[in-house]
């Protein structure tokens, strides 16, 4: 069987990660090409080519669907798996009309990030009628991703369906939270403005430097990075720490005891996920897929608007009950968040084709 799979860069983003372990759970199986619409090469290439899979770069422009039409012709694949939102259906279309029996659109955030206007509007919902029209199957991440992206009936449309992420297991997740003198803090994401972690700025200089340490986990190279960085010098805070990406967060996870996610648009968050899989509790902001994970980890999850002061009595409340033994975390066996369910949900879905 051979898969092409659609991304905009191969980097080390939730959806590019959560999609390499699967196919690495899957095996030899399956061949894996991957059709990068950036053009450019990204932080996961060389891991991709060394496991044996080809990668693709077809940049979107004027010749894109010609270029696209020739290498489905000449690779013949048995299933296209666009992760690209609303692009997906314009990928689908020239699929279906090149014979591809699967194709599959994946829908991983609630929004592709774009301004909302009239012009976009039309555009977006001319292009989520081609997804619907082109493609066999249409999954998300989560029920919020789903009414987001296809609309509050998605249910009543026999190609939708919702297939979580998985978190691998390992059992390396800590079973108890010790608290010393200074409570560890940690964020893990790409620093861009979406996952705000300036909030997390503007909450820790109006609070003890001495009691918390917060660590950002995740991509420095971006603008808003280097705005963090900057308004941390000028103001002369000691107490948060710009880590970088990093390939295993585990280590971050483990060290830390509680989990701050300020977050303004997610799909599902894989690592919010792996925060509470590691017993950790976390105080994330009041979006939809935050109140649909909350079903499963009534305990860990605390949401709350952002607003500042709700946030720093949220965490002293937290601290305390870690401090005082007071802190249970969640059954985690009752989650549906497994690597090897989503695996298996996944080989059902590509042997069809």
């Amino acid at each position: 069987m051979k898969i092409i799979h659609f991304f905009g860069t191969m980097n080390r983003g939730g959806a590019e990660l959560r999609t390499l372990e699967v196919i690495d759970r899957v095996g030899g199986s399956v061949e894996n090409h991957f059709c990068v619409l950036s053009g450019k090469r990204g932080a996961l290439d060389d891991k991709i080519i060394e496991n044996g899979g080809k990668i693709h770069y077809l940049k979107f422009n004027l010749l894109f669907l010609f270029k696209l039409y020739n290498l489905l012709k000449n690779e013949r694949p048995n299933v296209v798996h666009s992760h690209v939102f609303y692009t997906s259906g314009l990928i689908l279309l020239v699929a279906k009309f090149n014979g591809v029996k699967g194709r599959i659109s994946h829908f991983r955030s609630s929004s592709n990030g774009r301004d909302i206007n009239i012009f976009n509007n039309i555009k977006y919902g001319f292009l989520k009628m081609l997804t619907l029209y082109a493609a066999t199957d249409v999954i998300g991440v989560s029920e919020t991703t789903m009414k987001a992206a296809i609309g509050e009936r998605w249910k009543e449309n026999s190609k939708c369906q919702v297939i979580y992420n998985g978190i691998k297991n390992n059992g390396k997740f800590k079973k108890n939270i010790q608290v010393n003198s200074t409570t560890n803090l940690v964020n893990v994401g790409r620093l861009i403005s979406s996952k705000n972690q300036m909030f997390l700025v503007d909450l820790l200089k109006t609070m003890d430097t001495g009691r918390f340490n917060l660590k950002l986990v995740g991509n420095c190279k971006t603008e808003y990075a280097e705005g963090i960085a900057k308004s941390l010098k000028e103001l002369e805070i000691n107490n948060i720490n710009l880590i970088g990406e990093k390939e295993n967060v585990h280590d971050f996870l483990r060290e830390s005891q509680i989990f701050l996610f300020p977050t303004e648009r997610e799909g599902l968050p894989g690592a919010l996920l792996e925060a509470l899989y590691h017993g950790l509790p976390c105080i994330v902001s009041d979006i939809d897929i935050h109140l649909e994970l909350k079903e499963y980890f009534p305990k860990q999850l605390t949401i709350l608007p952002l607003e500042l002061s709700l946030w720093k009595d949220e965490l002293l409340k937290v601290d305390h009950s870690l401090r005082n033994g007071l802190y249970e975390c969640d059954d985690i066996s009752k989650a549906p968040f497994d690597l090897d369910r989503s695996v298996l949900k996944f080989k059902d879905l590509w042997s069809k084709y």
